[in-house]
């Protein structure tokens, strides 16, 4: 019988993470012909972590599943082995400019779109039981690939705010914050009760930048509803 997730489940993995770096770095050394490059490395590093993971009895065998493969599959892990599932998914990082070698502040990843965070992935796991895996590494032009960092926590910690206090998006993608900022939010709870508030105020961005571009008939028919709508808040 399948116990509940255990209090530790982070903790544990949080501490295992510099060993993750560690074999990630000897995957790469031990596998030149993969020709590990920075416009790959998010797809390639995804099965030596999972690997790592079951090797060190962080997943079980008999009790995950594996959607890496599957680009239009989140996450890329299904961790099965408590009551509850968990989510996870891989995200990796250069730390540079891959031309130049400037140091990069932030990631720049998509973490999935606003609408499928509210009406699928927060309606089929706990938002406390989402995760994501953060591989830092480095990757300059004529020099070797390795991974600077390994990182485990949950999927708020790594999202971004924006200055007027919605989530962070672009084309409703959500986005991540900074990696020298502190974290935006404390709890799924916080980052959900912004998730309304974010898709309204991106509707709008995308409605009045794009507002001249609209025919006289689009524009009637857009009137029109609007007109319903403010009525029905009245």
């Amino acid at each position: 019988m399948k116990v509940s997730v255990p209090g530790n489940y982070l903790s544990i993995r949080q501490n295992r993470m510099n060993g993750l770096k560690e074999f990630l770095n000897q995957e790469i050394r031990g596998n030149p012909d993969l020709g590990w490059t920075y416009k790959e490395f998010g797809k390639q590093v995804e099965r030596p972590v999972i690997d790592f993971l079951l090797s060190e009895n962080l997943l079980k065998s008999s009790d995950y599943i594996d959607q890496a493969a599957n680009k239009n599959a989140i996450p890329d892990i299904l961790d099965l082995q408590f009551k509850e599932p968990i989510f996870i998914d891989i995200k990796a990082g250069n730390v540079i400019q891959y031309a130049t070698g400037n140091a990069v502040s932030n990631p720049n990843n998509d973490l999935s779109t606003s609408f499928r965070w509210k009406e699928e992935t927060l309606l089929k796991f706990d938002g406390e039981n989402c995760y994501f895996i953060e591989i830092k590494y480095h990757h300059r032009e004529n020099e070797d690939l390795y991974v600077t960092e390994a990182k485990f926590d949950k999927f708020y910690k790594f999202v971004g705010k924006t200055p007027d206090g919605f989530i962070s998006t672009r084309r409703r993608n959500i986005r991540t914050k900074g990696w020298n900022q502190q974290s935006q939010f404390n709890s799924a709870a916080e980052f959900e009760e912004l998730l309304d508030s974010t898709i309204s105020n991106s509707i709008k961005k995308d409605f009045l930048n794009n507002i001249n571009d609209l025919n006289s008939h689009d524009a009637l028919e857009i009137a029109s509803k609007l007109n319903h709508k403010v009525r029905d808040y009245k």
